[in-house]
């Protein structure tokens, strides 16, 4: 099954050619970038080396994201490329061409032999836009933060309008000078709402941001691209996460069957969805370490828009230097997330 996200991209002939041109002017700044490696020594080159092949990678994320398929929990890589990419697996399309499924939620895919890529549907995490202080401190406690229900409460204080107080949060006392009353544009702003960075640790703050987005506050959250850790926080029970997990990757879970309606009728203030949204938070490590050194938002534009896709980017992290790879090729290395339970 597929996902309607086909109906904002019906200008595939425009799309394409955007797209190469995205690719052409990213591509670009990691050449002149590698050119600007040249006259630098030491760490500064490295860093700079770093820069170009984090930039090329993320280009060609985008180019496949583009002009490939999206379904409702994978994009389907095909053609030339898919025949390549499925070598090992031997995955095939309903058109009878090899076919490579590159999994939405996070799940970690070697790219190239040398890169370690995830890509996370941002409509897979919870919005904070939703302020759904229940379904945010379900994600916390899991994560066993120091009291979860006050960073949920201060969080839900901090973006939400009214002037009403959510047990001791943003608005108790002379903290309420500190609420932004707005939506967060980006999920890093949930950083400055009372006690999230005083009370957790750089590593916790790091995995709570993993299960949180900054969307439009009426998003679903899709259950077919949402990581182990967000499906534990919706359901409350670590082993219905991981039945759903299965059942998943045998075959998306779709609004009509009965899975999908019991997870309707029990839709956190968020609700339920089962197709992608349009934007995407891609992860790039060194195949042998484990800190991400890119994080970018890659957003594809909808019909009209000057631009088909929208970088920005989300956090870097440079530790490691990434030497260029021709080609691409996919496998899967297991998920991003751990497990629930």
């Amino acid at each position: 099954m597929t996902a309607p996200i086909d109906t904002q991209r019906g200008w595939a002939l425009m799309a394409a050619v955007g797209a190469i041109a995205v690719l052409s002017i990213l591509w670009l700044a990691a050449a002149q970038s590698q050119n600007n490696a040249a006259l630098l020594v030491g760490d500064e080159r490295e860093r700079a080396q770093r820069e170009a092949h984090a930039v090329s990678a993320a280009a060609r994320i985008g180019f496949l994201l583009l002009t490939e398929p999206i379904g409702d929990r994978a994009l389907l890589i095909g053609g030339a490329e898919g025949a390549r990419m499925a070598e090992a697996s031997a995955q095939r399309s309903a058109a009878g061409g090899r076919s490579i499924a590159v999994s939405l939620d996070g799940a970690r895919h070697l790219m190239d032999g040398d890169f370690v890529v995830s890509i996370q549907d941002e409509a897979g995490l919870i919005d904070v836009n939703a302020c759904d202080a229940a379904l945010i401190e379900s994600a916390l406690r899991n994560e066993d933060a120091p009291r979860p229900d006050r960073l949920a409460n201060a969080l839900c204080d901090f973006v939400d309008e009214d002037n009403i107080a959510r047990g001791r949060g943003a608005r108790s006392g002379r903290e309420s000078i500190d609420a932004k009353n707005a939506p967060l544009v980006s999920v890093i702003e949930a950083l400055d709402a009372q006690g999230w960075r005083q009370s957790m640790t750089p590593a916790l703050q790091d995995r709570a941001l993993r299960r949180l987005a900054a969307l439009n506050a009426s998003a679903p959250i899709n259950i077919n691209t949402a990581p182990p850790a967000v499906l534990a926080a919706m359901l409350g029970d670590a082993r219905r996460a991981r039945d759903i997990l299965a059942q998943r990757a045998a075959e998306p879970i779709g609004a009509d069957s009965a899975l999908g309606a019991q997870l309707s009728a029990a839709a956190p203030v968020q609700g339920v969805g089962f197709h992608p949204g349009g934007a995407f938070r891609v992860t790039i490590r060194q195949s042998d370490a484990q800190t991400p050194w890119l994080e970018t938002h890659l957003t594809l534009g909808r019909i009209g828009d000057v631009r088909p896709l929208y970088a920005t980017p989300f956090t870097s992290v440079a530790q490691t230097l990434i030497e260029p790879s021709a080609g691409v090729s996919f496998r899967s290395t297991g998920s991003d997330d751990v497990s629930p339970g």
